[in-house]
């Protein structure tokens, strides 16, 4: 097994910022290819650091993540490498490893909307499903129904788009009950 070593984070008003540049983000999600549950990943905007810095279970979600990249150029600016998220680049990339890709969130259709669209640019992609949640927090049943479907379909990479402080905290939430690469 790789070991695999979290970059340098630095302080924005409390929260730690993984330092990283684009390749080093891409490589960070693929390089543990088939290694299982290793965290979670956020993306930080200005809007996070405001929430985090009134909402401390926030804080402690972007502090104790996997990465937590930085989103937006206020936020780049402040980091010692220019970085920020590039789904399209981690898609590309990562059909060499087949890296298996799971959309949770969004209006009811967006997810299978971004999918056909990404799976049409970058050909041989492997999105292996995808989820609308409803507006509110998942009930038991809900939960073990998606819990089912992402064991069944085994995703490598599960991006969660739920808007900031929701996503975050949901993917805190049940990383570590999922069966997934992140």
């Amino acid at each position: 097994m790789k070991t695999i070593s979290e970059p340098a984070r630095f302080n924005v008003l409390g929260v730690g910022v993984s330092a990283l540049s684009l390749d080093d983000a891409t490589q960070s999600v693929l390089a543990p290819r088939d290694q299982k549950q290793l965290g979670y990943i956020c993306v930080c905007t200005v809007h996070g650091v405001s929430e985090a810095r009134r909402d401390p279970a926030l804080l402690d979600v972007f502090n104790h993540s996997y990465l937590t990249a930085p989103d937006g150029m206020p936020l780049v600016w402040l980091g010692i490498h220019h970085a920020h998220k590039d789904i399209t680049r981690i898609c590309d990339e990562g059909r060499v490893t087949k890296l298996r890709h799971y959309f949770y969130g969004g209006d009811p259709g967006a997810a299978e909307l971004l999918s056909d669209k990404l799976c049409n640019r970058f050909t041989g992609l492997e999105i292996v499903g995808t989820y609308t949640p409803p507006y509110r927090p998942l009930d038991n049943t809900e939960f073990a129904e998606i819990k089912r479907d992402m064991d069944e379909k085994s995703p490598d990479v599960i991006w969660a788009g739920l808007s900031t402080p929701k996503q975050e905290l949901f993917m805190a939430d049940v990383w570590d009950k999922l069966d997934t690469g992140f």
